[in-house]
Protein backbone atom coordinates (compact mmCIF):
# COMPACT_ATOMS: atom_id res chain seq x y z
CA UNK A 1 0.00 0.00 0.00
CA UNK A 2 1.30 3.48 -0.89
CA UNK A 3 -0.86 5.88 1.07
CA UNK A 4 1.81 8.62 0.92
CA UNK A 5 3.31 7.96 -2.51
CA UNK A 6 5.16 11.00 -3.91
CA UNK A 7 4.36 13.11 -0.84
CA UNK A 8 7.22 15.02 0.80
CA UNK A 9 7.01 15.02 4.58
CA UNK A 10 9.23 16.72 7.16
CA UNK A 11 9.45 15.08 10.59
CA UNK A 12 11.05 16.84 13.56
CA UNK A 13 12.19 14.76 16.51
CA UNK A 14 12.67 12.10 13.85
CA UNK A 15 15.14 10.05 15.90
CA UNK A 16 12.95 9.67 18.97
CA UNK A 17 10.76 6.64 19.55
CA UNK A 18 7.68 7.99 17.75
CA UNK A 19 9.83 9.69 15.10
CA UNK A 20 11.56 6.44 14.20
CA UNK A 21 8.28 4.52 14.01
CA UNK A 22 6.73 7.26 11.88
CA UNK A 23 9.75 7.40 9.57
CA UNK A 24 9.54 3.66 8.92
CA UNK A 25 5.80 3.79 8.23
CA UNK A 26 5.96 6.86 5.98
CA UNK A 27 8.84 5.33 4.04
CA UNK A 28 6.93 2.07 3.58
CA UNK A 29 3.96 4.05 2.26
CA UNK A 30 6.04 5.76 -0.43
CA UNK A 31 6.83 9.17 1.07
CA UNK A 32 9.93 11.26 0.50
CA UNK A 33 11.23 12.37 3.89
CA UNK A 34 13.29 15.06 5.55
CA UNK A 35 14.31 13.83 8.99
CA UNK A 36 15.18 16.58 11.45
CA UNK A 37 16.62 15.99 14.90
CA UNK A 38 19.16 17.52 17.26
CA UNK A 39 21.00 14.18 17.65
CA UNK A 40 23.58 13.99 14.85
CA UNK A 41 24.69 10.45 15.73
CA UNK A 42 21.14 9.15 15.42
CA UNK A 43 20.69 11.06 12.16
CA UNK A 44 23.84 9.45 10.77
CA UNK A 45 22.39 6.03 11.58
CA UNK A 46 19.08 6.90 9.88
CA UNK A 47 20.92 8.20 6.83
CA UNK A 48 22.63 4.81 6.43
CA UNK A 49 19.35 2.93 6.85
CA UNK A 50 17.31 4.57 4.08
CA UNK A 51 17.68 5.29 0.36
CA UNK A 52 19.16 8.79 -0.01
CA UNK A 53 17.01 9.43 -3.09
CA UNK A 54 13.98 9.44 -0.78
CA UNK A 55 15.35 10.42 2.63
CA UNK A 56 17.42 13.43 3.64
CA UNK A 57 18.60 14.19 7.18
CA UNK A 58 19.42 17.51 8.80
CA UNK A 59 20.45 18.49 12.32
CA UNK A 60 17.92 20.97 13.71
CA UNK A 61 17.40 22.70 17.03
CA UNK A 62 13.71 23.50 16.62
CA UNK A 63 13.94 26.45 19.01
CA UNK A 64 16.17 28.28 16.50
CA UNK A 65 14.40 30.00 13.60
CA UNK A 66 17.38 29.83 11.23
CA UNK A 67 17.58 26.05 11.64
CA UNK A 68 13.87 25.63 10.88
CA UNK A 69 14.34 27.67 7.72
CA UNK A 70 17.31 25.48 6.72
CA UNK A 71 15.12 22.41 7.24
CA UNK A 72 12.50 23.74 4.84
CA UNK A 73 15.19 24.72 2.32
CA UNK A 74 16.51 21.15 2.46
CA UNK A 75 13.08 19.76 1.57
CA UNK A 76 12.61 22.13 -1.35
CA UNK A 77 16.14 21.60 -2.66
CA UNK A 78 15.84 17.81 -2.74
CA UNK A 79 12.14 17.20 -3.36
CA UNK A 80 10.69 20.46 -4.71
CA UNK A 81 7.63 20.68 -2.46
CA UNK A 82 6.25 19.99 1.01
CA UNK A 83 3.02 18.04 1.51
CA UNK A 84 3.26 17.24 5.20
CA UNK A 85 4.92 18.53 8.34
CA UNK A 86 5.04 16.63 11.63
CA UNK A 87 6.02 18.81 14.58
CA UNK A 88 7.12 15.99 16.86
CA UNK A 89 10.23 17.29 18.66
CA UNK A 90 9.69 17.68 22.41
CA UNK A 91 11.41 17.37 25.77
CA UNK A 92 9.95 16.45 29.18
CA UNK A 93 12.05 18.97 31.09
CA UNK A 94 12.69 19.12 34.82
CA UNK A 95 9.66 18.17 36.90
CA UNK A 96 8.81 19.52 40.32
CA UNK A 97 6.25 21.37 42.41
CA UNK A 98 5.78 24.87 41.03
CA UNK A 99 7.46 26.52 44.03
CA UNK A 100 10.60 24.50 43.31
CA UNK A 101 10.58 25.11 39.55
CA UNK A 102 12.76 27.97 38.35
CA UNK A 103 12.14 30.13 35.30
CA UNK A 104 14.66 28.24 33.18
CA UNK A 105 12.94 24.93 34.02
CA UNK A 106 9.72 26.42 32.64
CA UNK A 107 10.92 28.38 29.62
CA UNK A 108 13.33 25.72 28.34
CA UNK A 109 10.41 23.32 27.85
CA UNK A 110 8.22 25.95 26.19
CA UNK A 111 11.08 26.96 23.87
CA UNK A 112 11.20 23.46 22.38
CA UNK A 113 7.66 22.14 22.80
CA UNK A 114 5.69 25.28 21.91
CA UNK A 115 7.94 27.91 20.35
CA UNK A 116 9.68 25.19 18.35
CA UNK A 117 6.36 24.02 16.94
CA UNK A 118 5.36 27.59 16.08
CA UNK A 119 8.70 28.23 14.36
CA UNK A 120 8.45 25.01 12.37
CA UNK A 121 4.96 25.77 11.10
CA UNK A 122 5.89 29.40 10.41
CA UNK A 123 8.84 28.22 8.33
CA UNK A 124 6.90 25.61 6.37
CA UNK A 125 3.68 27.60 5.87
CA UNK A 126 4.48 29.35 2.57
CA UNK A 127 5.53 26.13 0.85
CA UNK A 128 2.78 23.86 2.14
CA UNK A 129 0.12 26.40 1.16
CA UNK A 130 1.16 26.15 -2.49
CA UNK A 131 -0.57 22.81 -3.02
CA UNK A 132 -2.22 22.12 0.33
CA UNK A 133 -1.28 19.41 2.77
CA UNK A 134 -1.31 18.27 6.36
CA UNK A 135 0.37 19.53 9.53
CA UNK A 136 0.41 17.14 12.48
CA UNK A 137 1.49 18.27 15.95
CA UNK A 138 2.41 15.84 18.70
CA UNK A 139 0.60 17.00 21.81
CA UNK A 140 -0.24 14.66 24.71
CA UNK A 141 -3.00 13.65 27.07
CA UNK A 142 -1.22 16.36 29.07
CA UNK A 143 -2.46 18.80 26.42
CA UNK A 144 -6.11 18.09 27.19
CA UNK A 145 -5.97 17.18 30.89
CA UNK A 146 -3.89 18.25 33.88
CA UNK A 147 -1.15 16.48 35.81
CA UNK A 148 0.79 17.44 38.96
CA UNK A 149 4.48 18.41 39.00
CA UNK A 150 4.71 18.91 35.24
CA UNK A 151 3.26 22.40 34.84
CA UNK A 152 5.94 23.27 32.28
CA UNK A 153 5.25 20.24 30.08
CA UNK A 154 1.46 20.43 30.43
CA UNK A 155 1.45 24.16 29.62
CA UNK A 156 3.50 23.50 26.48
CA UNK A 157 1.20 20.71 25.31
CA UNK A 158 -1.96 22.73 25.99
CA UNK A 159 -0.28 25.54 24.06
CA UNK A 160 0.15 23.51 20.89
CA UNK A 161 -3.52 22.51 21.02
CA UNK A 162 -4.46 26.19 21.01
CA UNK A 163 -1.98 26.85 18.23
CA UNK A 164 -3.48 24.00 16.19
CA UNK A 165 -7.01 25.29 16.61
CA UNK A 166 -6.05 28.78 15.52
CA UNK A 167 -4.01 27.62 12.51
CA UNK A 168 -6.65 25.13 11.35
CA UNK A 169 -8.94 28.14 10.85
CA UNK A 170 -6.21 30.31 9.40
CA UNK A 171 -4.88 27.82 6.86
CA UNK A 172 -8.02 26.01 5.77
CA UNK A 173 -8.61 28.29 2.78
CA UNK A 174 -5.27 27.03 1.44
CA UNK A 175 -6.39 23.40 1.86
CA UNK A 176 -3.95 22.87 4.73
CA UNK A 177 -5.20 20.63 7.51
CA UNK A 178 -3.82 21.09 11.04
CA UNK A 179 -4.38 18.51 13.78
CA UNK A 180 -2.91 17.27 17.06
CA UNK A 181 -2.25 13.72 18.15
CA UNK A 182 -2.57 13.28 21.92
CA UNK A 183 -0.96 10.06 23.16
CA UNK A 184 -0.93 8.56 26.62
CA UNK A 185 2.47 7.57 27.99
CA UNK A 186 4.52 5.94 25.24
CA UNK A 187 6.91 3.07 25.76
CA UNK A 188 10.44 4.41 25.37
CA UNK A 189 12.83 7.13 26.38
CA UNK A 190 10.49 9.94 27.43
CA UNK A 191 8.30 7.94 29.80
CA UNK A 192 11.48 6.49 31.30
CA UNK A 193 12.87 10.01 31.80
CA UNK A 194 9.64 11.04 33.51
CA UNK A 195 9.66 7.92 35.70
CA UNK A 196 13.27 8.62 36.69
CA UNK A 197 12.15 11.98 38.08
CA UNK A 198 8.72 11.14 39.49
CA UNK A 199 9.01 7.40 40.19
CA UNK A 200 8.00 4.24 38.34
CA UNK A 201 4.51 4.53 39.79
CA UNK A 202 3.84 7.28 37.23
CA UNK A 203 3.51 4.55 34.58
CA UNK A 204 1.11 2.56 36.73
CA UNK A 205 -0.94 5.66 37.49
CA UNK A 206 -1.34 6.58 33.83
CA UNK A 207 -2.39 3.09 32.76
CA UNK A 208 -4.79 2.69 35.70
CA UNK A 209 -6.89 5.61 34.34
CA UNK A 210 -7.23 3.92 30.96
CA UNK A 211 -9.87 1.44 29.85
CA UNK A 212 -7.25 -0.27 27.66
CA UNK A 213 -4.57 -0.84 30.23
CA UNK A 214 -1.21 -0.51 28.55
CA UNK A 215 1.18 2.21 27.51
CA UNK A 216 1.12 3.26 23.88
CA UNK A 217 3.64 1.77 21.51
CA UNK A 218 5.39 4.24 19.20
CA UNK A 219 3.71 2.55 16.22
CA UNK A 220 0.26 3.19 17.74
CA UNK A 221 0.95 6.91 17.52
CA UNK A 222 2.66 6.71 14.13
CA UNK A 223 -0.31 4.93 12.57
CA UNK A 224 -2.62 7.77 13.58
CA UNK A 225 -0.18 10.28 12.14
CA UNK A 226 -0.01 8.43 8.81
CA UNK A 227 -3.81 8.61 8.58
CA UNK A 228 -3.71 12.37 9.19
CA UNK A 229 -0.92 12.84 6.63
CA UNK A 230 -2.74 10.80 4.00
CA UNK A 231 -5.55 11.80 1.65
CA UNK A 232 -7.87 9.64 3.75
CA UNK A 233 -8.18 12.56 6.21
CA UNK A 234 -9.09 15.27 3.70
CA UNK A 235 -11.92 16.68 5.85
CA UNK A 236 -10.11 16.30 9.18
CA UNK A 237 -8.80 19.54 10.63
CA UNK A 238 -8.81 21.32 13.97
CA UNK A 239 -8.96 18.06 15.92
CA UNK A 240 -7.26 16.34 18.83
CA UNK A 241 -6.86 12.68 17.93
CA UNK A 242 -6.40 10.77 21.17
CA UNK A 243 -4.23 7.65 21.22
CA UNK A 244 -4.68 7.16 24.93
CA UNK A 245 -6.53 3.93 25.71
CA UNK A 246 -9.43 5.96 27.10
CA UNK A 247 -7.30 8.05 29.51
CA UNK A 248 -9.06 11.32 28.64
CA UNK A 249 -12.60 9.92 28.58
Amino acid sequence: MSRLKNKTIIITGACGDVGQALTALCYSHGANLVLADINQTALDFAEQKYDSSRVQVIKVDVSQESENIAMVDCAIKHFGKIDGFVANAAIPGKMSAIEDMNLEDFTSVLNVNLVGVWLGIKSVAKEIKKQGGSIVITSSVGGITGAPFVSNYVASKHGVVGLMRSLSLEMGDNNVRVNCVCPTGIEGRMINDIAAQLGEEIKIGAVSRQSIKRLAKPKDVAQMMVFLLSDESQLCTGGCYNVDGGYST
